[in-house]
């Protein structure tokens, strides 16, 4: 989630890097996709995916202090419960505040390592994937 990488004023590198550690995780996934901050962005953006069929949506970015980093708020208009204890592995790892993971329909999660490479590096990004192994 990034209103500059949506606009084209800067490369998206944390979706294309989470997109290969679901990969590594055994994950089959369709490419990253930039969406621009804001709750109702952000909502739409998980509406459609897991209207595609995803069971797994991820997002980076948003989490901060910023007046439009609203990823949180969005996904809790999709989610029906969060997943603190993933929020918490990701923290011990990298120290990094994230929004942490919810679950939306089903049982579909959305984990929200941060936006920054190394933070989402830091997070053992394909560790914390491979929490939920494909089925």
């Amino acid at each position: 989630m990034s209103d500059r990488s949506a606009r084209g004023e800067r490369v998206d590198a944390s979706g294309p890097l989470a997109v290969a550690a679901l990969r590594a995780a055994g994950y089959t996934c369709h490419g990253a996709t930039v969406v621009a901050d804001g709750i109702e962005s952000v909502e739409v953006a998980l509406r459609q995916a897991l209207a595609s069929g995803s069971r797994v949506v991820v997002t980076t970015g948003g989490t901060g202090l910023a007046r439009r980093d609203l990823t949180p708020e969005g996904t809790a208009r999709v989610a029906e419960r969060t997943l603190p204890g993933i929020a918490m592995v990701g923290l011990s790892v990298s120290g990094v505040s994230t929004s942490g993971p919810s679950v939306g329909q089903g049982d579909r999660v959305t984990p929200a390592p941060p936006t920054r490479p190394q933070g989402a590096r830091q997070q053992s990004l394909s560790t914390l994937f491979g929490t939920f192994a494909p089925r």
